[in-house]
């Protein structure tokens, strides 16, 4: 039986340069199609936290793949990436879910006793891989926040890093990393960096070489699990290392 790999991104723009670069039938959200003895299947879940935890917490459920691929581009802290970079999430949290103090303080969630910080999938209050997938990758690994709403003035970014010490910024992240670790479904988050973090201003992005990084690395995480399943399949769904 050959590998169902999913691979989902939160819009249109980061996944399709992958397909099309495949050669596989685009939209691919309904059927998995055979690539390299592989099956694969595309997802776009839509952006933000509400729609990837529905849209994929409904696929990983009914349709669970063997192993996951999000892949899409995102903000970073400057100095710590170059912009076109292709990075590997190796940590998530949800960085502005809580409650707001009367000075402006912020809790969250843990804060508030509202989530329970000992749960098996919470690692120090934020979310990793269970599985050491992608380990073996010639990439660097990052530590994300995942936000309702991107930070684009000055005063809300310092806050931000005073609150959490992270490399990268996104809207979708640790949904996926949560969705993931729930239904115990082995995963890797890819991010091609965009923009730095700062005052938003849109002309300093480079989405293109942002997506064209994270394509390329996602192929050859691909090719690696299509030689590796070759090899010893028994031993790769064993171990569920990818």
């Amino acid at each position: 039986m050959s590998q169902r790999i999913l691979i989902a991104a939160a819009t249109l723009l980061e996944l399709k340069p992958l397909f099309d670069q495949l050669e596989l039938p685009f939209p691919a959200d309904v059927d998995w199609h055979g690539w390299n003895g592989l099956s694969i299947r595309g997802m776009v879940t839509g952006a933000g936290i509400p729609m990837t935890t529905y849209q994929l917490g409904k696929t990983l459920v009914l349709d669970p793949p063997d192993l996951l691929i999000h892949i899409g581009i995102s903000g970073a802290q400057p100095g710590r990436f170059s912009i076109g970079q292709c990075v590997r999430v190796a940590e998530e949290r949800f960085a502005d879910i809580g409650a707001e103090t009367a000075d402006g303080g912020f809790l969250d969630m843990f804060k508030l006793k509202l989530w329970d910080g000992d749960h098996s999938m919470w690692t120090n209050r934020s979310l990793r891989p269970k599985y050491p997938v992608g380990s073996d990758l010639d990439l660097p690994a990052a530590t994300a926040i995942t936000v309702n709403t991107i930070p684009g003035s000055r005063k809300t970014i310092e806050e931000m890093g005073i609150r959490y010490e992270y490399d990268l910024e996104s809207m979708e992240g640790a949904a996926v990393f949560q969705v993931a670790l729930g239904e115990d479904i082995p995963f890797i988050c890819l991010r091609g960096i965009s923009n730095a973090i700062e005052p938003r201003n849109r002309a300093a992005w480079d989405i293109q070489a942002a997506l064209e990084s994270v394509t390329a690395e996602t192929i050859q995480f691909l090719n690696l699990i299509q030689a590796k399943v070759a090899s010893d399949v028994n031993i790769l769904l064993k171990n569920r290392d990818f």
